[in-house]
């Protein structure tokens, strides 16, 4: 496990998963000042606020980015990864899996950073232009 140093930036990410279907939930990023974020498939998520646990930042962030309201919390796994937004320093992930229908209205209208959203069969991930954390989150957990 990744030990948290006093100045390390930390997020708190969502592996949405549907059981039934085998797909997850990525939403596409629209960051044009970002050019190693921009039009990448990502984990919905982000940013700890000063204070936040990590469960209250996803919590936060889903109901920001795609109007989730409730949410079911399977596990969680903590990645660190260096982060291009802070000059390479490490980032603490904090990546929960999350249960939900691919049924489940969500909406990215309010999202200022995503542009699109979609449920991808695991089997397709891999073809998709990624984050890097979105391939080590799905290595992490046990998905079938």
């Amino acid at each position: 496990m990744a030990v948290k140093s006093q100045q390390q930036h930390e997020a708190s990410l969502a592996l949405v998963y549907d059981q039934q279907t085998k797909k997850v939930l990525l939403t596409k990023r629209f960051k044009p000042s970002k050019p190693h974020q921009h039009q990448r498939w990502q984990l919905p998520g982000g940013a700890m606020d000063p204070g936040e646990n990590p469960e209250g930042a996803l919590v936060r962030e889903l109901r920001e980015e795609l109007q989730l309201q409730s949410i079911q919390i399977v596990s969680q796994q903590i990645l660190e990864l260096p982060n291009e937004d802070y000059d390479l320093q490490p980032t603490l992930y904090h990546v929960y899996l999350v249960l939900v229908s691919e049924d489940t209205t969500l909406s990215i209208e309010d999202d200022q950073e995503a542009d699109d959203l979609k449920w991808v069969p695991l089997q397709q991930v891999e073809q998709l232009m990624v984050m890097p954390i979105v391939l080590l989150a799905l290595q992490g957990f046990s998905l079938e």
